[in-house]
């Protein structure tokens, strides 16, 4: 998680709105209650606004992050392609050697505002990440119900039920 801390930072510090979302988020809630799930990448969902999808699209691209749409390579943004991107509600990647972020407007079981309203705080590093709560995290895997997502519930199931009992006894 350490190799993503200085994108965070930056994106952070910018004052643009974002939650960790996805695995990640799992694992910012299993390192302080318990263990650490395998992701591939960082999700930060957005709100579906494109001034600051373009802020944070740019301190990636400033930090040598390639940036993607569908598969695609994002050309230079402008207020056209942002408008369009959360107006469909895609999903920007962003990639550099190991590191991944994606970026989506929109997840399964929530919009931005109502996981925002109970969002947690972990800290990684010198950084404090607003994180989805950790029933939104399972149940947006849960309603997504993406091959992945159940492969991803079921091999990390007891794990997971873990950090369900923990959480409850922390957040009451």
């Amino acid at each position: 998680m350490s190799k993503y801390v200085d994108a965070l930072t930056a994106i952070s510090e910018s004052g643009v709105r974002f939650l960790v979302v996805g695995a990640f988020g799992m694992n910012l809630h299993g390192e302080q209650l318990g263990p650490t799930l395998f992701t591939r990448d960082c999700d930060l969902m957005l709100p579906p606004d494109p001034v600051g999808l373009a802020g944070v699209i740019g301190i990636l691209r400033a930090q040598g992050f390639a940036i993607e749409v569908g598969g695609e390579p994002l050309p230079d943004e402008d207020d056209v392609v942002l408008g369009g991107i959360v107006r469909h509600r895609a999903c920007v990647r962003a990639i550099k050697e190991d590191v991944a972020f994606d970026l989506p407007l929109q997840i399964a079981g929530g919009e931005f505002e109502e996981l925002w309203s109970r969002r947690r705080r972990f800290r990684l590093g010198e950084v404090d990440l607003p994180t989805a709560a950790l029933e939104d995290l399972i149940r947006s895997k849960q309603l997504a119900d993406r091959p992945k997502d159940r492969l991803f519930l079921e091999t990390f199931r007891s794990e997971i039920e873990d950090l369900r009992r923990r959480d409850a006894k922390r957040n009451p």
